[in-house]
């Protein structure tokens, strides 16, 4: 059916001519209602909330990616996230994989749609049948199951790249690529790999933890602010240090796992989980801290769910998720126990930017804000749209440029409207995008992490 029918009259009388006499009776009225894998959805405990969908399309108005490609290419059932999951489940699974990507799993949809539909969690579940049932494609298959889960040949291959990168690299930014690759950059450079590390780091920085600590902190670094910005992991151990907290750094630790549990292969997110909770474990540490909300929210959460029905890694993925604290919010607590969060006065202008996993993934939005009205001279200046994707979204922002640049252009303009010196981040990822979007765009405009901003004002 291509429009809304209702069908509620009863029999309706007829009549025509039989055997050369004119009859009349009930004329009978057949339904046949195709079904076409719609019960099969409604029974299913997790799917079946698709069903609070009423069409009015609010989910659509906020998403990022329909806003730059309309509905043409999501195929011919519905479009956006919600079209994605539908063609899955009403038409199959190879064309549901082939725009499912295109969610990038802002969560804006969510705080809009009337029905609660859980979109990003139900593409999430859709992902995982698929990979469970067809696997990873062989690329993707190589780089998750063969060199992710091994700690020590990814970093190795990561060490190896900030030698490679050389001929093409122009201090902190990757700003030309050519032949092929030359879409890549245009319109935003790319991060260098740090020559040293964060984890070679450590010592010295470790040597000025508290002799009487009022706690052990476990840092977890997560790759970007291990092998890209290793200064800004410093920062925070520089603040958490100051706190009079004892700092320390499990070497076994690697990814979080989200690359690889945004494909959808759970089972070598879960081989990544098990190495992650093994390696925190043995430090003994009374929280660990997260200065990147996609791990943060990986950490605290998606572990839990991982193993929910294993009873012994249940058990300890629970001890270790309950452990986990976002950076600004840990730091704000902390501030605010101690009298250090009162709003100051200043010139510097700063503008911040949310990202989506911190606003709405872990619900954090108040917190880094007060961290930087309480900094010494600056001046808090909100943008239109602070908590709208800035295009990055992992892989995505590499694998679609061609949509992620127009997104970022977007946040770009809004940040050169407010006629801030700098914006702050509290979110590695969003850091690499936008650095490399000012530094093509806007040059004069830094970006900084806010533990960046917090360690120099110590």
């Amino acid at each position: 059916m291509t429009s809304y029918m209702t069908m509620v009259d009863g029999p309706t009388p007829v009549i025509y001519k039989k055997d050369g006499k004119m009859v009349e009776e009930n004329r009978k009225q057949y339904v046949i209602l195709l079904d076409n894998g719609r019960l099969k959805a409604a029974e299913d405990p997790k799917l079946k909330q698709v069903y609070q969908c009423v069409r009015c399309a609010s989910c659509l108005n906020v998403c990022p990616i329909w806003s730059k490609v309309g509905g043409h290419v999501y195929g011919h059932i519905y479009s956006g996230g919600i079209g994605a999951i539908l063609t899955g489940l009403l038409n199959n699974m190879d064309a549901f994989s082939k725009f499912s990507d295109l969610c990038i799993g802002c969560r804006r949809c969510t705080t809009i749609c009337p029905g609660e539909v859980p979109i990003p969690d139900l593409i999430d579940e859709l992902r995982s049948r698929y990979v469970k049932e067809h696997g990873l494609a062989l690329p993707e298959k190589t780089a998750f199951q063969t060199i992710l889960t091994h700690r020590k040949i990814f970093h190795s291959l990561l060490r190896i790249g900030s030698v490679a990168q050389k001929p093409v690299q122009s201090g902190a930014f990757i700003r030309h690529l050519p032949l092929f690759f030359a879409g890549m950059t245009k319109g935003r450079s790319l991060p260098a790999i740090a020559a040293k590390p964060f984890r070679d780091r450590t010592e010295d920085l470790f040597r000025k933890n508290p002799k009487n600590p009022v706690l052990k902190a476990a840092f977890f670094s997560g790759c970007n602010l291990d092998f890209v910005f290793p200064e800004t992991g410093e920062s925070v151990v520089k603040v958490l240090q100051d706190l009079n907290i004892e700092v320390m750094y499990p070497e076994a630790q690697s990814c979080c796992g989200k690359p690889v549990l945004g494909m959808g292969d759970r089972e070598t997110g879960k081989v990544v989980a098990r190495q992650n909770i093994e390696a925190f474990e043995k430090c003994g540490a009374d929280v660990i801290i997260c200065a990147c909300p996609t791990c943060a929210e990986t950490l605290e959460k998606t572990y839990r769910e991982l193993f929910a029905d294993d009873a012994e890694w249940s058990a300890r993925a629970e001890r270790f998720s309950s452990k986990v604290r976002e950076f600004t919010s840990f730091v704000a607590k902390c501030y605010k126990e101690a009298g250090r969060l009162m709003p100051t006065a200043g010139t510097e202008k700063v503008t911040y930017h949310d990202s989506c996993h911190m606003r709405r993934g872990l619900g954090v939005y108040e917190e880094p804000r007060e961290l930087l009205q309480a900094a010494d001279g600056i001046e808090l200046v909100e943008m239109k749209g602070c908590d709208k994707c800035c295009g990055m979204a992992g892989a995505f922002g590499v694998k679609y440029s061609e949509i992620s640049l127009p997104i970022l252009k977007d946040k770009v303009e809004n940040i050169k409207a407010t006629g801030a010196d700098t914006v702050a981040v509290a979110c590695p990822a969003c850091m690499m995008q936008l650095r490399g979007g000012l530094d093509q765009q806007a040059p004069d405009v830094r970006v900084r992490h806010v533990a960046d901003i917090l360690a120099e004002r110590l």
